[in-house]
């Protein structure tokens, strides 16, 4: 089961980028990110999912 918050590792691997383009993605505001502590970034996978469905094409 994959949790509903991802550390950027995580979320890495799950959309198959690197690490500083998921950073480039958040900082144009495409990822939104949650912050539970000061210290702590995590991304929830429902917003990495609708990143996945906006980037989808049809041929």
């Amino acid at each position: 089961m994959t949790p509903r918050l991802l550390n950027i590792s995580q979320a890495s691997d799950y959309l198959g980028i690197g690490e500083s383009t998921i950073w480039k993605l958040v900082k144009q505001q495409n990822i939104p990110v949650v912050n539970p502590t000061p210290r702590s970034t995590r991304f929830d996978i429902e917003d990495l999912n609708a990143y996945i469905n906006d980037k989808k094409k049809e041929i």
